[in-house]
């Protein structure tokens, strides 16, 4: 453990801005299954190694996402960015974002094909 810790130490110099995130269960989709407790090193915005257990570079910020899943790179493609709010309970926000165009495309989602 000890020998581990000092090659992760001394193969990851801190740079400004380095990042380590703790993770609970890293799901990368690489590999299977998801790994736990890991430690995710990121270097200007870039993933550069993921590392067994809780371990940190010296002068690098750590986030502790120890108790959370960390899934990176993947995108929440199930989102209804145009969906209208249920019964329209925010119609003065509606009114005001929207133009004519917008509101004719929008009536014409419940109608029959």
């Amino acid at each position: 453990m000890t020998l581990g810790l000092l090659l992760f130490c001394g193969a990851i110099q801190a740079g400004v801005n380095d990042l380590v995130i703790h993770a609970g269960t890293l799901f990368d989709g690489l590999s299977d299954p998801p790994q736990h407790q890991v430690s995710i090193l990121v270097r200007d915005d870039k993933i550069v190694s993921v590392e067994s257990g809780y371990q940190s570079a010296a002068g690098a910020e750590v986030i502790d996402l120890s108790s959370a899943t960390v899934m990176p790179g993947f995108i929440d493609c199930h989102v209804h960015i145009s969906a209208l709010l249920a019964a329209r309970t925010n119609a003065t926000q509606y009114w005001l974002t929207h133009s004519d165009t917008d509101r004719a495309l929008d009536a014409t989602a419940p109608a029959p094909n």
